[in-house]
């Protein structure tokens, strides 16, 4: 259930932050493409931007916007990488947990 939840809480800040790129950065040409022309390119590339691969986005939307083109980046990397962080962190403790539910039923 936990590892659910965290895992909609990511599809949930994936779609929001899709839709934000989308409308912000729809007419940004990136490296001959534009990333950002569709919600279904977004989603795409907010699984790259995940990966720490963002520079490249970032600095050409950057220029297209110099003073707010930066935010939606910082934030979309600071809740991405805390919610993984707290994925994996929710696979140990489940892991923990049951390796100790066994323990108990078997006397130890």
């Amino acid at each position: 259930p936990r590892l659910c939840a965290v895992g909609m809480l990511m599809l949930l800040v994936f779609y929001i932050f899709s839709v934000l790129f989308t409308d912000m950065f729809r007419t940004v040409e990136v490296e001959g493409g534009y990333p950002f022309a569709t919600l279904h390119d977004s989603l795409f590339t907010s699984v790259e931007l995940m990966t720490l691969e963002w520079g490249d986005f970032a600095r050409t939307c950057m220029e297209a916007d110099p003073h707010v083109g930066w935010i939606p980046f910082v934030f979309f990397i600071f809740m991405s990488g805390f919610i993984v962080v707290n994925l994996i962190i929710a696979l140990i403790c489940d892991a923990v947990s049951l390796i100790d539910e066994i323990a108990r039923t078997s006397g130890r």
